[in-house]
């Protein structure tokens, strides 16, 4: 028989558990949507790169090499690059500007992946929309390079 006692604690048991699992699917949400709420995480793919001379743009398959930004919603990224069947690797931090659209790599591993003015260690994508963004690096004659988001 169950006694008033029981079926107090069992309500008891039974809120505290709700509790918890509330609280828990309310934490998934949470970093679910803070990783979703920067528009700029994800994958970026390169799809079209320009020169300085008339008729130099490349896309689809004639395209130099193919190349991918992965960036993730714990302020890092990856930069992945295949040409001519050699794949290189780049990792690194970054910081976006929302005033300027614009994201600022830091690498801690180039393998000579870099494209700036500045022979550094960072380069800046600069997000024309939240699916297209480009190399900064155009501004001092170096090739254009455009990328496209492919997924969240």
């Amino acid at each position: 028989m169950f006694t008033k006692r029981s079926i107090t604690l069992t309500s008891i048991y039974t809120s505290i558990a709700f509790i918890i699992a509330i609280s828990c699917a309310d934490g998934n949400a949470i970093k679910e949507k803070n990783a979703t709420s920067n528009p700029y995480v994800g994958t970026w793919r390169l799809f079209k790169t320009t020169g300085n001379m008339v008729g130099s743009e490349r896309t689809g398959e004639d395209l130099p090499f193919y190349e991918e930004y992965l960036i993730d919603p714990d302020g890092t990224f990856t930069k992945i690059r295949i040409d001519h069947g050699i794949t290189k690797r780049a990792e690194g931090s970054y910081t976006f500007s929302e005033e300027n659209n614009e994201a600022t790599l830091t690498y801690s591993s180039p393998e000579n992946m870099i494209v700036n003015c500045t022979q550094d260690n960072t380069e800046h994508l600069i997000f024309s929309s939240k699916k297209t963004c480009h190399n900064s690096a155009m501004a001092c004659d170096q090739p254009g390079l455009f990328y496209e988001k492919v997924t969240n």
